[in-house]
C-alpha cells in the first residue's frame, strides 16, 4: 500500500505576503545549531520574494557580464510554443515523460498545491493535471522522471525549498506515471530526507532514468552543494543525503538526460553540462537567453537540445547544444 504524507500545515500571510506557519511540535534539524521552535516565514512568497529573485538575477547576471569569455554570448534559442493556461503563474520545473512521448510534466513554485499539469511539448497545450492524494506541498521546487526498481516509468515531485535553511525534513514524492493522459488523482510515496549537515535550500532533482536513484542540489548565493539521496529511500523515517562535492551559487534547476549519459544544471544565466551521472565532469557552459526568472530545464526526447522555461514568461523555448556538450568520455 503507497505511504502517503500525512502532515498539513496550516498557512496565513502577513501584510507583505509572506507565508507564516504556526508552531509545530518541533522543526529541528537534528545537526543544525541553528534550530528553532514555532513558525517560519517562507521569503518566497508575495512582493518580497520577488525583490529578493530580482537581486539574485541582477548579481548573478552582472557576474556573468564581468567574468563572460568573448565567445560567451547569448545562446540561440528557439520558442516552441507558448503556454497559454493562467494557471501557470510560476514555472519552476519541467521533466520529460517516458511513458507518453510529446509530453512535458511541469509546476508550479510554493502556493500551488499538490498539482502536477501535463502539457504537449509542441503546442504547450494543457492535457491534463495530476493531483496528489493527500500530500501538503510547502515549496514545490523540482521535478523528474524515472523508473522504480520493477522498471515501471515514474514521476518524482520535490517539495525541497527551505529559503530559511530551518525545515528538520523536506520530501520527495513518487507516484507511477498514469497510463493515460488525463485528468487523475494519484496516489503517491513520500520520502522525507535531510542533509547531513545542516538544513538547506534546494531547487534542483536530479533523477536516473534507468532506476530509482536520486541526486539533489542545492541553492545558495555563493555556492552550492550536490547531494546524493540513499538507494533504497526508506518511508516512516527522514533519510539522510549525503554531501558529495561543492557546486555553483544559485542552481535553479538540473535533469539527467534521457540515455542516462549526461546531466544539465543551470541558474539564472547558464547551463552547465556534465558526461556520466552524478558527479560528472563538466564539458560545456552554455549561455541561456534572458529570462526575469529561469528556473526550469529538461532534456528534449532527441538528448541533444534543451527545453527551458521561466517564471512570469509564457516560452517554452529550445536551446541545441554544442557538440562540446555531447562529450560523454
Amino acid at each position: 500500500m503507497p505511504t502517503v504524507s500525512r502532515w498539513r500545515s496550516r498557512i496565513t500571510h502577513d501584510p507583505l505576503g509572506c507565508r507564516y506557519e504556526p508552531a509545530r511540535t518541533s522543526i529541528c534539524h537534528p545537526r543544525s545549531a541553528r534550530c528553532r521552535r514555532g513558525g517560519s516565514r517562507d521569503l518566497r512568497a508575495g512582493p518580497l520574494k520577488r525583490f529578493l529573485a530580482l537581486i539574485a538575477l541582477l548579481i548573478g547576471s552582472a557576474i556573468a557580464v564581468l567574468s563572460a569569455a568573448p565567445s560567451a554570448v547569448a545562446s540561440d534559442a528557439d520558442v516552441v510554443c507558448r503556454f497559454s493556461d493562467k494557471r501557470f503563474t510560476e514555472i519552476s520545473g519541467l521533466a520529460t515523460s517516458i511513458r507518453h512521448p510529446g509530453v512535458l510534466y511541469l509546476h508550479n513554485d510554493s502556493g500551488d498545491g499538490p498539482y502536477i499539469y501535463a502539457v504537449d511539448a509542441t503546442t504547450c497545450k494543457t492535457l491534463a493535471t495530476l493531483t496528489i492524494r493527500g500530500a501538503s506541498i510547502r515549496d514545490a521546487e523540482a521535478i523528474a522522471t524515472g523508473r522504480d526498481e520493477q522498471g515501471n516509468p515514474v514521476i518524482w515531485f520535490a517539495d525541497i525549498g527551505d529559503n530559511l535553511d530551518s525545515w528538520p525534513f523536506v520530501a520527495i514524492y513518487e507516484m507511477r506515471e498514469p497510463k493515460r493522459v488525463e485528468n487523475a488523482t494519484v496516489e503517491a510515496t513520500s520520502y522525507r530526507f535531510t542533509y547531513g549537515d545542516i538544513p538547506h535550500n534546494a531547487e534542483a532533482l536530479l533523477a536516473n532514468p534507468a532506476k530509482p536513484q536520486l541526486w539533489v542540489v542545492t541553492k545558495q548565493l555563493a555556492h552550492g552543494s550536490l547531494y546524493r539521496l540513499p538507494v533504497p529511500l526508506r518511508t516512516g523515517v527522514v533519510n539522510i543525503a549525503r554531501k558529495i562535492r561543492r557546486e555553483g551559487g544559485l542552481v535553479t534547476d538540473g535533469a539527467v538526460s534521457p540515455d542516462g549519459l549526461r546531466y544539465v544544471l543551470r541558474d539564472y544565466d547558464d547551463a552547465y553540462v556534465y558526461a556520466g551521472l552524478p558527479p560528472g565532469r563538466k564539458v560545456a557552459t552554455i549561455p541561456l537567453p534572458f529570462q526575469l526568472q529561469g528556473e526550469a530545464i529538461t532534456w528534449a526526447p532527441d538528448g541533444r537540445s534543451l527545453l527551458i522555461a521561466s517564471e512570469r514568461d509564457k516560452r517554452l523555448l529550445r536551446v541545441t547544444l554544442p557538440m562540446s556538450a555531447m562529450s560523454v568520455r
